[in-house]
């Protein structure tokens, strides 16, 4: 394989005898490497088998792997190739360490992890000036970022979820000055406290987030001040009975708006949708415990499409009757109630 100076693109694929990958037999040429359904593999990259450190350049710029359960770091000893710039890394349940050196490669576009054993994601205080997009999902051992001094200057996407012991989001999220989409969701140890200390990127223009804890500290932090903010997804508050709560300022630019799993909530805030002149689309669901005893009568007439899914009868028979629309709802173009226009 080391001969093969004009390869491109390797693909490896249920070789359950493979344990590693020596290094320096990788063609310098090879741009794309993905591994898949190796049940013994136990490192990506190993040594060259005489214990030098020292191993041929590589211009290695994407890194896929799924499906290795033995898998328990990327790489025996040093890093991974300076030239990476897309990492994604899939159901190796095993996997506890990214990097030897505890830093992943500055050059990253994009990086992405899922259903793997890792505990922390070792970033350091470097400029990660390149990276684009972090999405991290089913990770239940995370707890931490580590990250001090950090700088993600042009980080557009960062979603995390299904992380139930992540304690805490990156402390220098502030930094994040081209973050566009943020969303958070199914990360139950994270709590007020930790989350307080958190300050989101004004220009921000999509935000998903899920957990009392979540949306217990936008309010307080001021959600109104995401002024670019277009798409906004609320869902899992166990506590709320008013929807906005009480008070509050929804961002004024807000064109989508979705809430969800409110299991407590009785009420949509008739002042809550006044400022909202922007908004053209509204998804309510699954709201089926409690009965939401009013919907706003004077939604704002920019709204194009209402969608109700697996909500309380009542509310429903809120808004249409005999399978039309009541007075409140007959300005908005498209009406959608389980699946069906009417």
């Amino acid at each position: 394989m080391e001969s093969s100076r004009c390869l491109r693109r390797l693909k490896i694929e249920g070789c359950n005898s493979l344990e590693f990958i020596v290094r320096g037999q990788l063609p310098f040429s090879l741009k794309r490497l993905e591994v898949r359904k190796c049940d013994q593999l136990l490192f990506l990259l190993s040594l060259d088998g005489t214990g030098s450190t020292t191993y041929q350049a590589s211009l290695l710029e994407h890194l896929y792997i799924s499906g290795c359960p033995s898998l328990e770091s990327l790489v025996a000893t040093g890093q991974l190739p300076e030239t990476l710039k897309h990492l994604e890394i899939k159901d190796c349940s095993m996997l506890n360490t990214l990097s030897s050196e505890g830093q992943l490669p500055t050059s990253l576009e994009r990086f992405e992890i899922n259903k793997c054993g890792i505990c922390s994601i070792p970033f350091g205080q470097h400029n990660y000036g390149n990276l684009r997009e972090m999405e991290i999902s089913n990770c239940s051992q995370l707890c931490e970022f580590l990250e001090e001094g950090i700088q993600m200057t042009n980080l557009r996407k960062f979603s995390v979820g299904y992380c139930q012991n992540l304690v805490a989001m990156p402390s220098s999220m502030h930094y994040f000055d081209s973050l566009e989409e943020l969303h958070v969701f199914k990360c139950s140890s994270l709590n007020t406290i930790a989350l307080q200390q958190i300050s989101l990127p004004i220009n921000l223009t999509s935000l998903k987030i899920e957990g009392d804890a979540l949306y217990d500290s936008l309010v307080n932090w001021g959600l109104h001040r995401l002024t670019s903010l277009r798409k906004l997804d609320i869902g899992g508050c166990s506590n709320e009975t008013n929807f906005p709560r009480l008070g509050t300022l929804l961002p004024a630019s807000l064109n989508d708006l979705s809430i969800a799993n409110f299991s407590k909530l009785t009420s949509l805030t008739f002042e809550g949708f006044q400022n909202l002149a922007s908004l053209e689309y509204f998804t309510i669901s699954d709201c089926q415990k409690n009965v939401i005893r009013n919907f706003p009568r004077d939604l704002p007439s920019s709204l194009l499409k209402l969608e109700v899914i697996q909500c309380s009868q009542h509310l429903i028979r809120s808004i249409t009757s005999g399978g039309e629309r009541r007075d409140n709802i007959a300005n908005i173009p498209f009406v959608k109630i389980d699946g069906v226009f009417i």
